[in-house]
C-alpha cells in the first residue's frame, strides 16, 4: 500500500508482476507505517543563530547536491529507457517504456492495448515482452521483458513536482531515435476527456510530446520519473494545441 496522500501515480510499487496503480489503490504493493521519532531532548545545544545557521547551510548543501546538469542526468539514465514495437493483427504502433527492474518495463496501457506480439529496443539489445498487468482508467501497464536487460532502473517520486518545476520526457516520438525534450510542469491535477473516460490527476507539462512517446518517462531533475507520458492535447476542433501534454 502507498504510504503518501499523493493523487499522482507517482509510487507505482511493483512487486514480482504487479505495479502500485495509484488512482485505483494499490495490487499487491508492500509498505511500511512511519515509526515514532525517538524522544529528544528539549535542552538547546546551540543558540538559535546558530541552529538556523546550520539548517541554512544544510538545506543550501542538499540543493545543490541534488541538482544536477541535464546532459549528466540523461548519461545516467537513457540506457533505461527502451522503445516498444507493437504488433497487432490490424497494424502496428510503436511507444516507449522505462525499466524499474531488470526485466520490468513501465509504459501506457493504450501503447500495448490488443497487443499481438511485443519487442522492446533497449540500444543494440531487442528482447520479446508480455504484459503482466495494466489500468486501462490510468493508462498505465507493465511489461516483462523474457530476458532481463543491463540498464539503468529509473526511481519514481513519491511526491508531485511543484508547478513551474523543470522536468523532461525521454522517449521516441515518431519512431525517431532516443530524444530529450525539456519542459516544465505546466499544472498539477489536470484532466483530459478522451470520449470514453477522462484522465485524472495529470501533469501539464510544455515539454514537447508527440506520437511515440507515450509510455515513456516524465523525469525530474535529479533523474526521478515524476510521470508516465500518456497525450497531447486537442482543441474542440481537433487541432493539436501547442505546449500542452500530460503525463500521469
Amino acid at each position: 500500500m502507498c504510504t503518501k496522500p499523493n493523487p499522482f501515480i507517482r509510487c507505482a510499487v511493483v512487486t514480482s508482476l504487479s505495479l502500485c496503480l495509484w488512482a485505483t489503490g494499490c495490487t499487491n504493493g508492500s509498505g511500511t507505517s512511519p515509526q515514532p521519532s525517538p524522544p529528544t531532548s528539549s535542552v538547546p545545544t546551540s543558540s538559535p543563530t546558530e541552529s538556523a545557521l546550520t539548517t541554512s547551510t544544510a538545506t543550501s548543501t542538499s540543493t545543490a547536491s541534488s541538482t544536477r546538469a541535464w546532459p549528466d542526468v540523461v548519461a545516467d539514465t537513457q540506457s533505461g529507457v527502451g522503445q516498444l514495437s507493437v504488433t497487432r493483427c490490424e497494424a502496428g504502433s510503436t511507444g516507449s517504456g522505462f525499466l524499474i527492474e531488470p526485466n520490468l518495463v513501465v509504459t501506457a496501457a493504450h501503447v500495448v492495448r490488443g497487443a499481438a506480439a511485443i519487442s522492446v529496443a533497449f540500444g543494440s539489445t531487442s528482447v520479446d515482452a508480455t504484459v503482466v498487468g495494466a489500468n486501462e482508467e490510468a493508462d498505465i501497464a507493465l511489461v516483462r521483458t523474457d530476458r532481463p536487460i543491463q540498464g539503468h532502473q529509473f526511481q519514481l517520486r513519491t511526491s508531485e513536482p511543484p508547478v513551474a518545476a523543470d522536468v523532461a520526457a525521454l522517449g521516441f516520438p515518431l519512431g525517431r531515435p532516443f530524444t530529450f525534450t525539456k519542459g516544465t510542469v505546466g499544472a498539477l491535477d489536470a484532466e483530459q476527456d478522451r470520449g470514453d473516460r477522462v484522465l485524472r490527476n495529470l501533469i501539464q507539462t510544455d515539454a514537447a510530446i508527440n506520437y511515440g512517446n507515450s509510455g515513456g518517462p516524465l523525469i525530474t531533475q535529479d533523474g526521478q520519473v515524476a510521470g508516465i507520458v500518456v497525450t497531447i492535447d486537442f482543441d474542440d476542433y481537433n487541432n493539436r494545441a501547442e505546449g500542452i501534454a500530460y503525463a500521469v
